[in-house]
């Protein structure tokens, strides 16, 4: 394999890291630098665009709808979640993917973490012009 980033400074520090994901063991002893570190990107990828979604989900639904705060995001996170649902059942249909719950548990946390911060900022935001 030709590497263009030697990323093999990075083992003495994410050795000791080892688990299991989709029967699978992650671990740099197992599947090497390059793809522990891409596991990592791939994993924060799902959280990250899911975190995202659900932001987007929620300014559509405040813009559109005269629910209160904790109804826009109660229906952004179903809706977040239900989209990362469907993407693992596509994952069944399409060649050399496979669907797996735990990516829809990686995207779940990242449209939660957003619902958390939109609440908590939205909060503060109200408590600064109650005063």
């Amino acid at each position: 394999m030709n590497k263009i980033i030697d990323l093999s400074f990075m083992e003495r520090y994410v050795s000791w890291i080892s688990f299991t994901y989709a029967n699978s063991e992650v671990s740099v002893q197992a599947i090497g630098i390059d793809r522990f570190i891409e596991f990592f990107i791939r994993k924060g990828a799902h959280f990250t665009v899911f975190f995202i979604l659900m932001i987007l989900f929620y300014i559509a639904l405040s813009r559109t709808n005269r629910l209160k705060l904790k109804a826009n995001l109660i229906v952004s996170l179903l809706l977040s979640i239900a989209y990362a649902v469907m993407d693992e059942f596509h994952q069944g249909f399409t060649p050399n993917r496979t669907p797996y719950i735990g990516d829809v548990v990686i995207d779940g946390s990242g449209a939660c973490v957003a619902g958390i911060l939109i609440y908590i900022i939205l909060k503060r935001k109200r408590k600064v012009h109650d005063y």
